[in-house]
């Protein structure tokens, strides 16, 4: 059996493995000095590691990258010119920008193995502004130079020095954009900073652009800004704010498969960015919102759908008189998590079928049979949770 034949039969066993087998392979890929090609039998479980929410260990390569997570995509999925880092990318920049740190890299990623996985989740914001900013000067410098290893990238030689040199522009902003956030600073800053990444050129603004959108808490202001600063520039430009939207809304979109509780404030961020630009923009960027909106609402609605009948209903049902303390917490934060995801995808769209959907959820709950274990008070609370106070107060009265 070939060695390639043997990879792909690792990878369909780990794809059918049970979560335990799945967090024990990332760890140990992790904990790798080189990754190398281990690193592509995890890949096609990238969006299950989200599901699973897994913790994973923070190395240099990990920290480096941190801020442009939500934007890297399959090398396949890559053009020239798109607002996205391939990953095929990443592993010669990582090596490149440690060799250059020097002493100061080789410190950072001590500190990391030694944290190891019991790292505080505080550790990434206190390393990285030590790593970003020097690691965005030597990306600068790489940029002009061949990278060692990039013929294994798959990727064109030419899109070395671009993607170097986009990747350091978020580098240089990341920081910045983080002060923003947590000292809630007005929009002359962040224009300060969208004007410092523009300076760089169209596709390392575009590249700032999509990560501030996907990544921050509220993406109107990055949006309104950046789609002002393409109004005053060429069609470089424009074209550059229509692929950093692009990039944004699949990040976005990505983010919405998360788990119902964290899944809701990636589904408020897109209604409001649909909302603060559809009469902003041309008509093909107006029709790329409107259909991102629409997929996310049908996503939605399905989803609550399906998560009601299989984390809600289901286990509701199979409660028993010995597990039920043990049991009933965890179905209750169930249905809260879709009920925040579910007030925030009524914005975009759906709502009847939600109305029904919950009222037709706390209709059952209030004809359990008597023999049920869930006690008048458990009862109300579920209710209320699914259909609010005041058909929990129906019951009370019934």
């Amino acid at each position: 059996m070939s060695g390639a034949t043997e990879a792909r039969a690792v990878a369909r066993a780990l794809a059918d493995a049970p979560n335990r087998r799945i967090a024990q392979a990332v760890a140990l890929v992790d904990a790798l000095p080189a990754r190398g090609a281990a690193d592509a039998l995890i890949a096609p479980l990238r969006g299950r590691l989200a599901e699973l929410r897994i913790g994973r260990r923070v190395n240099f390569g990990r920290l480096l990258f941190l801020p442009l997570d939500p934007v890297i995509v399959d090398a396949k999925a890559w053009r020239p010119g798109t607002a996205a880092v391939p990953r095929s990318a990443l592993a010669p920049l990582i090596v490149a920008t440690r060799a250059a740190l020097g002493a100061d890299g080789d410190s950072i990623a001590a500190a990391l193995r030694e944290a190891g996985q019991s790292a505080p989740m505080t550790l990434p914001m206190t390393l990285g502004p030590l790593l970003w900013t020097p690691a965005a000067a030597a990306l600068r410098t790489l940029a002009a130079a061949k990278l060692p290893g990039w013929d294994t990238t798959g990727l064109p030689a030419e899109a070395a020095g671009p993607i170097a040199r986009a990747v350091a522009a978020v580098l240089d902003a990341w920081p910045a954009l983080c002060a923003l956030a947590a000292r809630d600073k007005d929009s002359r800053d962040l224009a300060d900073v969208l004007r410092a990444a523009a300076a760089e050129g169209p596709e390392p603004w575009a590249l700032v652009v999509a990560v501030a959108i996907a990544r921050g808490a509220d993406p109107v202001p990055v949006a309104t800004l950046a789609a002002d600063l393409a109004g005053q520039g060429g069609p470089a430009m424009h074209q550059a704010l229509e692929g950093a939207l692009a990039a944004a809304t699949d990040a976005l979109e990505q983010q919405t498969h998360a788990p119902a509780e964290l899944a809701a404030g990636a589904v408020r961020r897109a209604g409001r960015l649909v909302a603060a630009l559809v009469d902003r923009t041309g008509p093909a960027q107006r029709a790329a919102l409107l259909g991102f909106a629409g997929r996310i609402d049908a996503d939605c609605r399905a989803r609550v759908a399906a998560e009601c009948a299989t984390a809600v209903m289901t286990p509701l049902a199979a409660l028993a008189p010995a597990t039920i303390a043990a049991d009933l917490p965890g179905l209750e934060r169930a249905a809260r998590g879709l009920r925040d995801l579910e007030q925030e995808a009524r914005r975009i769209g759906g709502a009847n079928a939600y109305d029904t959907l919950f009222r037709d959820a706390a209709a059952r709950v209030r004809d359990l049979p008597e023999s049920h274990p869930l006690t008048r008070m458990d009862r109300m609370r579920l209710v209320e949770i699914l259909d609010g106070p005041e058909a929990a107060l129906r019951l009370l009265d019934g």
